[in-house]
């Protein structure tokens, strides 16, 4: 399930009631996000928690900052920068969770990484 609804991801995954997908990308806007200013709930960590409530408890964040002043990919963390924005690609499968995390990491070299799991 890929959701992109300008600021409003949270609330479309939040009012979905079952879902049944094994993967689902969301795009979020951190707090200071140029476009966001504290007026959306669309957070990653808001995100990840409707995840977690649907039993999709593993995700990668792909994050850039307003410009491209940064690009990053973490795993297992919420720990972006507040002025980033980006796509959160949640799993309800740990081992095809696994096997994407080994695709970041061999493609996506040149991105800052966090690995926290």
């Amino acid at each position: 399930l890929k959701t992109d609804t300008e600021g409003l991801d949270y609330g479309v995954l939040k009012g979905m009631g079952s879902l049944n997908a094994e993967v689902v990308v969301a795009e979020f806007w951190q707090p200071d996000f140029v476009f966001n200013q504290h007026r959306s709930d669309n957070t990653l960590e808001n995100i990840a928690s409707v995840l977690v409530e649907h039993d999709i408890p593993w995700f990668i964040v792909l994050y850039r900052g307003f410009n491209n002043m940064f690009v990053g990919c973490s795993t297992q963390s919420l720990d972006v920068p507040s002025t980033s924005w980006g796509n959160v690609i949640g799993f309800r499968d740990h081992a095809l969770y696994s096997r994407a995390v080994e695709w970041c990491h061999e493609n996506l070299g040149r991105f800052q990484h966090v690995q926290n799991n």
